[in-house]
């Protein structure tokens, strides 16, 4: 049974905003991000491929977050999810952990519904 689910949504302004956020907050639950963005200026535009890998960048770098809290993400990308699906799992993420999601195919409400799914989902792994 589908029900109406409430999310408090936090916004970064950055992949680095986004990192730190996730690191120090513990009131995160879930992230939800596109994989082109601008890369941190840290970086070297070839370590993101340009911005056009820098939410693979941002998953690698909380990763042992992914896993210890446990943190469900879900992607948004005008990409094929089944080439994104196969990267992240040359990176080593079981797959239940991540979900990809193609933007045009995905509206809020069914990515709200997805979100809910997800989290509980892991409401289990946290048990």
């Amino acid at each position: 049974m589908l029900h109406s689910r409430k999310f408090d949504v936090g916004f970064c302004d950055s992949a680095t905003e986004a990192v730190e956020r996730i690191r120090n907050d513990v009131e995160v639950h879930a992230i939800v991000l596109d994989i082109q963005m601008p890369p941190p200026p840290c970086l070297s535009v070839q370590a993101t491929n340009n911005g056009m890998d820098t939410g693979l960048w941002l998953i690698l770098e909380i990763r042992e977050l992914i896993i210890s809290r446990p943190l469900p993400v879900a992607i948004l990308s005008n990409r094929v999810p089944k080439g994104l699906k196969t990267s992240i799992a040359q990176m080593g993420f079981p797959e239940q952990f991540i979900e990809v999601y193609h933007k045009v195919d995905t509206s809020a409400e069914s990515l709200g519904i997805r979100l809910g799914i997800m989290l509980d989902r892991w409401r289990g792994y946290r048990s």
